[in-house]
């Protein structure tokens, strides 16, 4: 392609992560620490909960030429923690949820404000090879979900 010069960087993310690969439980990013499901069922903390804004483009139709920015919220609960390394200590890590399908009305808001969320309903569910349940660690922003007293297939979310 010309004259295109590439980063180091660049060239050492194109070789790809190296064969082995790092699994934590737990993880402290930006100040912040995050627990997988498992490891929180031995403790009386939550650390796993996490809510993730994401900027997408929206069409009203198969036909439409002019696509909306917009922002969606997902929830989840951290399911695994992996660290790629490659080459010059080039590190990223990922965060693995069980995200709730919001297309299928499991987010919901009360009379009071509070956002709801019930687990019953999930994205990639079948894990299909073009699942995307990874985010980097540094997009998570920590909430924690407290059970509806009403009706226990809805949690409210608490940031």
């Amino acid at each position: 392609m010309g004259n295109v010069q590439l980063s180091r960087e660049i060239k050492m993310l194109a070789l790809g992560p190296q064969k082995s690969a790092r699994r934590f439980t737990g993880y402290i990013i930006n100040g912040v620490r995050y627990h997988t499901r498992n490891r929180e069922k031995k403790r009386t903390t939550q650390n796993s909960g996490v809510m993730l804004k994401a900027t997408t483009e929206n069409y009203a139709s198969a036909r439409d030429q002019s696509p909306i920015s917009g922002e969606v919220t997902f929830y989840g609960i951290l399911t695994d923690i992996i660290e790629l390394c490659y080459a010059n200590d080039i590190k990223f890590v990922l965060f693995k949820y069980d995200w709730v399908d919001t297309a299928r009305g499991t987010v919901k808001k009360d009379d009071f404000g509070f956002t709801l969320v019930n687990f019953k309903h999930l994205l990639y569910a079948r894990n299909q090879p073009s699942d995307e349940p990874f985010i980097l660690a540094s997009q998570a922003q920590q909430v924690f979900y407290v059970a509806d007293p009403i009706d226990e297939d809805w949690n409210i979310v608490v940031r």
